[in-house]
């Protein structure tokens, strides 16, 4: 997708740890178990781009709150994870961090800083809830595709926890409406 928290290094955008209008988050540093064994090397070189980004968005996320803005409920969580230097427990607290910045904040069009949010997001006839929650949905989704099991679990309890149980939908009624808002809104 385009748009990401925090750009790998050497590409043209945002610098990492900062989140846009349009940011989506990406898996950073996938490491695939269900494929054939993936190197220590690379397995510690996914824990350190995921580490940088993590510690990009806790120095940088609290210069691009306005309007009265506190940090996100997830901040404790993911300093925890960061300082555990768990990077099963860092990469689902920066997706649930990245939930609650899209969830809880609006982006000022003006100035591209972070305000509390005017919406509740539980309506899902609302255009704010379509636009901030399929997207999220999918990019859990994406998050899931060859991760390891603990960190599965820990996506798919936000998912349901964040997403899901927010709009009051079983989870067949939500995956509907998420395929609703990618095929008759073009919400991805």
């Amino acid at each position: 997708p385009a748009g990401t928290v925090g750009r790998p290094a050497g590409t043209v955008g945002r610098p990492a740890g900062t989140v846009g209008r349009h940011a989506t988050l990406r898996p950073a540093g996938t490491v695939r178990r269900h494929a054939a064994p993936v190197a220590t090397e690379d397995e510690a070189e996914a824990k350190e781009q995921l580490r940088q980004r993590v510690k990009g968005l806790l120095e940088n996320v609290p210069s691009q709150l306005s309007g009265g803005a506190e940090m996100p409920r997830s901040t404790a969580a993911l300093e925890a994870a960061y300082a555990k230097d768990s990077h099963a427990d860092m990469y689902v607290t920066c997706l649930e961090f990245f939930m609650d910045l899209k969830i809880e904040y609006d982006t000022d069009d003006a100035t591209e800083l972070l305000r509390p949010t005017v919406h509740a997001c539980t309506d899902i006839e609302e255009p704010a809830t379509q636009e901030k929650l399929a997207p999220l949905y999918n990019a859990a989704m994406q998050m899931l595709n060859g991760a390891e099991p603990e960190i599965q679990l820990g996506i798919w309890k936000l998912i349901v926890d964040k997403l899901i149980d927010r709009v009051g939908l079983s989870k067949k009624e939500f995956y509907m409406w998420v395929d609703w808002c990618a095929g008759e809104r073009g919400i991805m």
